[in-house]
């Protein structure tokens, strides 16, 4: 993987699923490898200040008979201590989110098994359509105390088409082969004056059918699971703006990819 950094850049994770809304009182009995599928940290998304110090590591997902998703095992969190001095990231195999089910929410926490780690609240309430689709997210979080709502717009094909909170707005654009092109974001301060403008692009697409595209409740999972392939190279633009002045910043990623003796994507190894 390239990876040039020309600034550092926060990626704010939205999402949209397909999953079926069972419930999972009863969901615990694993019994068939296939249903739980892992990933190397390496091919997905995390926000630049909070990438993991070690992206060889693993996370699985695990669903149950009926194929609802009920956790995913392995996370990271912000290892410094002192605010002061920075964000230090890292992957914990004691670290899990649990996946619950009820009506038509879906509600993810964040949870430790170790109980010398100690994690900050970190939970999403989803809120599903009778299309299976997000029609709002709401994020709760302890560090700092925020509750954050995300609401979520589709086009008449079911495509995302935009999402949008209080003081930001994105905007989802497909190519023809039904794969993600770009995301373009605006960010307003309090009295909605335009402070910030993104652009995101997403590129060098294989043929390969998507494995994580029911898989995207996962916020580093999310941009990867909107397509119908794979991608292999991101761009991110940002422009910042000031009163009396501009600045301008890009980052991009590439990837090589691997694949299995009939062309399956192989995001489990490096």
């Amino acid at each position: 993987m390239k990876y040039h950094i020309l600034i550092f850049i926060l990626l704010n994770s939205f999402l949209i699923i397909s999953c079926s809304n069972n419930d999972v009182e009863d969901d615990l009995n694993i019994t068939n490898k296939e249903n739980i599928y892992s990933y190397k940290l390496y091919y997905m998304q995390y926000p630049y200040e909070a990438s993991p110090t070690d992206l060889t590591r693993s996370a699985s997902i695990i669903r149950n008979n009926e194929s609802s998703i009920i956790e995913r095992n392995g996370g990271i969190y912000d290892a410094n201590l002192d605010p002061a001095v920075g964000f230090t990231y890292r992957f914990s195999e004691d670290i899990y989110d649990e996946i619950t089910y009820i009506g038509d929410n879906i509600i993810l926490e964040k949870q430790s098994n170790n109980p010398q780690l100690i994690i900050p609240t970190f939970k999403r309430t989803l809120f599903l359509n009778q299309n299976q689709q997000i029609i709002q997210k709401i994020i709760e979080t302890s560090e700092p105390s925020v509750i954050d709502t995300l609401n979520y717009e589709y086009d008449l094909s079911g495509k995302l088409s935009s999402i949008k909170t209080n003081l930001k707005e994105s905007f989802f654009y497909f190519n023809n082969n039904d794969n993600l092109d770009s995301i373009v974001s605006n960010k307003y301060n309090d009295q909605m004056e335009l402070i910030e403008k993104t652009l995101e692009k997403f590129a060098d697409y294989d043929n390969a059918v998507n494995p994580i595209k029911t898989l995207s409740i996962f916020e580093e999972l999310f941009t990867r699971s909107l397509s119908v392939n794979n991608y292999s190279f991101y761009l991110f633009e940002k422009t910042t703006i000031t009163q009396n002045s501009q600045s301008f910043f890009s980052t991009y990623r590439e990837w090589n990819l691997i694949y299995d003796n009939n062309g399956n994507v192989l995001f489990n190894e490096l």
